[in-house]
């Protein structure tokens, strides 16, 4: 089971989110509640919020997903057991709080709201909030005998096993082979191969990281293998000390016809990979040859 969490301001919209028809939502908890549509279920939350003048997202909002395969067994109660266990592992037991299930897609999965101003106007501490959800979220899968997301992750990688040994062969015949000199030419060459090479970039336009699609399967590079992160892929392209330097230091690369922001930990494998490129070159040059 997955937990995510955050503070929000605009509890209004989200409650309305969590509670549209065609999400077929389903209220199984509610904490200090009575309202039943956005406005009422809002008002109540705002009585307190008037308490705190000086916070501003006075609303945590949680996301709890249980695998599609521990979701179909779970009824109404079980999922109000699930909301109950996570806001005691929150400390949130005391405060106001509804929790909504979306049952519109085979993934369900619950919204939870929690009044962040609690009876006495004292804010709950937010800090590290998604970490503290996710490792709730890990706390109540054991208790529930649900699966966490160790346990997913080790499923998955055991029954992907024999398609990332395929993809990471490919991977390493495009590196050595096509000697790729940036991350365009590296997709194209594993296009080639029919591996399509997925990039994300984030909301800081940064390249974040790659996904593989393959033979039907989607996987993260690091999941493939350890040396197909981003950083770790650009370590390995053949890339002049010159360019790599002129990206590190703008900070920015031209990216399928786009400019994207280089992050530190990009800047880190290019900064690599000229190094390694540079010490071949010197490698080839004492041996008399080409590279």
């Amino acid at each position: 089971m997955i937990g995510k969490g955050m503070a929000i301001s605009n509890t209004g919209a989200a409650v309305s989110y969590a509670l549209q028809q065609s999400k077929k939502p389903e209220i199984v908890h509610r904490q200090f509640l009575v309202g039943k549509n956005p406005k009422e279920i809002t008002g109540e939350f705002k009585i307190f919020h008037g308490h705190h003048d000086h916070c501003k997202n006075k609303t945590i909002g949680f996301m709890l997903s249980p695998t599609i395969k521990d979701g179909k067994n779970m009824e109404t109660r079980d999922l109000k057991e699930l909301s109950q266990r996570f806001f005691k592992e929150m400390n949130l037991e005391n405060c106001q709080a509804i929790a909504i299930a979306h049952r519109n897609r085979e993934h369900l999965h619950l919204h939870l709201y929690v009044n962040r101003i609690d009876f006495n106007g004292k804010a709950q501490n937010i800090g590290f909030i998604g970490i503290r959800a996710k490792l709730a979220a890990e706390v109540v899968a054991q208790q529930m005998g649900l699966t966490t997301v160790r346990e997913a992750r080790e499923q998955r990688l055991a029954q992907t096993r024999e398609i990332r040994g395929e993809i990471k062969e490919i991977h390493d015949r495009v590196i050595i082979w096509n000697r790729p000199g940036n991350f365009e030419d590296y997709m194209k060459a594993m296009k080639r191969e029919q591996i399509k090479v997925l990039p994300f970039i984030n909301k800081q336009n940064e390249l974040q990281g790659f996904r593989f699609e393959y033979k039907g399967t989607n996987l993260k590079g690091s999941e493939v293998h350890p040396n197909m992160s981003m950083t770790r892929i650009a370590a390995q392209l053949t890339i002049g000390s010159f360019q790599a330097k002129r990206m590190i230091e703008s900070r920015a690369m031209g990216f399928m016809g786009r400019t994207v922001r280089v992050s530190e930990r990009l800047a880190r494998g290019l900064r690599e990979g000229s190094l390694q490129f540079s010490r071949r070159l010197v490698k080839s040059k004492d041996r008399g040859m080409e590279i």
